[in-house]
């Protein structure tokens, strides 16, 4: 890292040295290129700055405004992200990659409608972007919008899963190597109840570059709280974060309380949902899951024995007060905002 650094310096120093004997189109790539390298070693707020102003030089060039988001959305600034992929998608360069970071964006924040709506404005665009852009996003979205029916109306989650199990299927008739797909199939499997297909699908995905899907090792995460390996799932969860710098992502942050809550560990678990909250205080899916933590944690010293002495006793009514005033709250706010907090966090394959 220090050699990067120093490399770094030096090429800041050349680049104020020679920029006025580079040309503007020159100049123009070697920020790009100086910004993507600060984002790479963790110099994030550089990188904004220098893509804010290759913005405001070109404004109708979609790349700085592509990245912003994307960094937005790294550190849990969906909205920001939002607003910078959509403003992407009214410039001349490559509007297409806005509309997929958006439905991207969207899909992860559950807003499958809208989502797919923004897919699907890149089929007016060029056939080939189609292929690899959406149609795997579209398969994900036919996917994640039956994963909750499968016990109250299964013809549906059949019918959709089935889709999406071809969808992948035929994406990897075109591409063996698309490891995206293959863990969309591995998806498909453990819906069904397929655990140790899917299980092997993971570990062989695992495999190769030491694993450089994050999706991979949530997903054996997954499979691993569908089996009842909690522990084991925590430790996934976590592995991911660490290994692929997804501490502040809210949806991987879900994943790893729900598992924690699971275990037993209910500190733990408040933990992690408290940590969300600070990331991203607009998602009503954190206060839900944490309203419904403290009544679980209640019960959980209530039932046990050991832990009914009169300071848990009153942990338990201090929760169950926390919770009933957040589940009140919840259910005064808007209809759709509502909506979004749909309920805990579940385990499943993502």
């Amino acid at each position: 890292l220090g050699d990067v650094r120093g490399a770094l310096e030096t090429f800041r120093a050349g680049l104020e040295n020679e920029k006025d004997s580079i040309s503007p189109e020159d100049l123009v790539t070697l920020k790009f290129d100086l910004a993507r390298v600060l984002e790479e070693i963790g110099g994030f707020d550089e990188a904004e700055t220098i893509y804010k102003e290759l913005h405001e030089q070109l404004p109708l060039y979609s790349e700085p405004l592509l990245r912003l988001g994307i960094i937005a959305e790294q550190h849990g600034r969906l909205t920001q992200a939002e607003e910078y992929f959509t403003k992407a998608t009214t410039t001349k360069t490559s509007p297409e990659d806005g509309w997929v970071l958006l439905g991207l964006l969207l899909q992860r924040k559950g807003d499958l409608k809208q989502a797919k709506e923004r897919f699907s404005m890149v089929f007016k665009g060029d056939k080939k972007r189609v292929d690899q852009y959406c149609r795997l996003s579209l398969a994900n979205i036919a996917l994640d919008s039956v994963r909750m029916l499968k016990k109250s109306r299964p013809d549906e989650f059949k019918a959709g899963a089935d889709y999406a199990k071809k969808s992948y299927t035929k994406i990897l008739e075109r591409n063996n190597n698309n490891i995206f797909a293959a863990n969309g199939i591995g998806n498909v499997l453990a819906m069904q109840g397929h655990h140790a297909e899917a299980k092997q699908i993971f570990e062989r995905l695992r495999e190769p570059d030491d694993a450089a899907n994050p999706s991979v090792w949530i997903n054996l995460g997954h499979v691993a709280m569908e089996g009842g390996q909690f522990d084991t799932a925590v430790s996934l969860y976590q592995q991911c974060m660490k290994r692929f710098k997804l501490e502040k992502d809210v949806e991987l942050m879900l994943y790893l309380a729900n598992a924690l809550c699971c275990s037993g560990k209910f500190v733990e678990s408040r933990s992690v949902l408290l940590r969300a909250i600070r990331v991203d205080p607009s998602d009503l899916r954190l206060r839900h899951n944490l309203a419904q933590l403290q009544l679980q944690y209640g019960v959980h010293v209530c039932e046990n024995p050991e832990k009914r002495g009169l300071d848990g006793v009153m942990q338990a009514v201090a929760g169950f007060n926390d919770a009933k005033a957040t589940f009140e709250w919840l259910a005064a706010t808007r209809p759709s905002q509502r909506a979004a907090a749909g309920g805990a966090a579940a385990g499943g394959p993502s």
